[in-house]
């Protein structure tokens, strides 16, 4: 399992694909829809949103789906 930074997570979001990160808990995850950001509990953000407040988010998101 490859770990991803934050770069990486918003190339890989940009083509739908799930991530979690090391400081989410268990179960928690966002997955690239369209053009805006989902999670698990079925909301939505924008990426400028998103990314606001986790650009200092160290290098441990990973792909799960």
């Amino acid at each position: 399992m490859s770990l991803l930074n934050n770069e990486q997570a918003k190339a890989a979001l940009s083509i739908g694909k799930k991530l979690t990160h090391a400081n989410f808990t268990s179960g928690e995850w966002v997955r690239g829809v369209g053009y805006r950001y989902e999670f698990e509990d079925g909301c939505k953000c924008d990426p400028e949103e998103f990314w606001c407040v986790r650009e200092d988010f160290s290098p441990t998101w990973r792909v799960i789906d």
